[in-house]
C-alpha cells in the first residue's frame, strides 16, 4: 500500500538525477515505468525524455520486440523505430536482457541505423531465452549472422540442429 508508493516515489525520485548522465537508456516498460514515476507507459517516457533531454530511449517489449526513441516522444509506443520480434518458444529468461543489450549495443556502437540495432538486439534476446542457461546461451556474431540469414527450422531453437552446431563450434 501506501508504503510501496513511497519507496517507489523515492526510487523514481533518485533515477531522476541520474538520467540527465545517460546517452542510453533501455529498459522495460515496468522499468521505464519506475524511472519516469507513471504506469502509464507514454507518460513515463515523456518523464524520461523531460530528465534526459539527449538520451536514446528504448523500450524492451518481449515478444513484440522493442521501440527506440532518439528525439521527441510521439503519441503512441508504435510510432518509435522498432525491431520486430522473434517468435521462439520461451524456455528461460535468464541472461534475456544482457543478450538483448550485447545485442544492441555491438550495432549502435558500430553506429548502424537504430532499426539494425533493435533486430540485433531482439535476435540476442530471442537466441537466449529458447536456450537452457544463461551467458553460455547468448549466440556468437557467426551464430547470430546465420540466424538471421538462414533463419530457424523450429520455435525451439536449441531443438535447431544447424543452428546448435554453429553455436557448439
Amino acid at each position: 500500500g501506501e508504503a510501496r508508493f513511497v519507496a517507489s516515489d523515492a526510487v523514481t525520485a533518485h533515477l531522476q538525477t541520474i538520467l540527465p548522465d545517460c546517452d542510453l537508456i533501455v529498459g522495460t516498460e515496468e522499468e521505464l515505468h519506475i524511472a519516469g514515476g507513471s504506469t502509464d507507459t507514454m507518460t513515463a517516457l515523456r518523464a524520461v525524455r523531460a530528465a534526459a533531454t539527449a538520451a536514446l530511449i528504448v523500450v524492451k517489449r518481449g515478444p513484440l520486440g522493442c521501440s527506440a526513441f532518439p528525439g521527441p516522444i510521439p503519441r503512441t509506443i508504435e510510432e518509435g523505430i522498432s525491431g520486430p520480434g522473434f517468435p521462439v518458444e520461451v524456455f528461460n529468461v535468464l541472461g534475456a536482457g544482457d543478450a538483448f543489450m550485447s545485442g544492441f549495443l555491438r550495432g549502435w556502437l558500430r553506429e548502424l541505423p537504430l532499426a539494425e540495432c533493435c533486430r540485433l538486439a531482439n535476435a540476442c534476446g530471442a537466441v537466449a531465452v529458447s536456450r537452457h542457461g544463461c551467458a553460455p546461451a547468448i549466440p556468437s556474431w557467426i551464430e547470430l549472422t546465420d540466424l538471421l540469414v538462414h533463419g530457424s527450422v523450429t520455435r525451439r531453437l536449441r531443438e535447431d540442429a544447424a543452428l546448435e552446431q554453429v553455436h557448439w563450434a
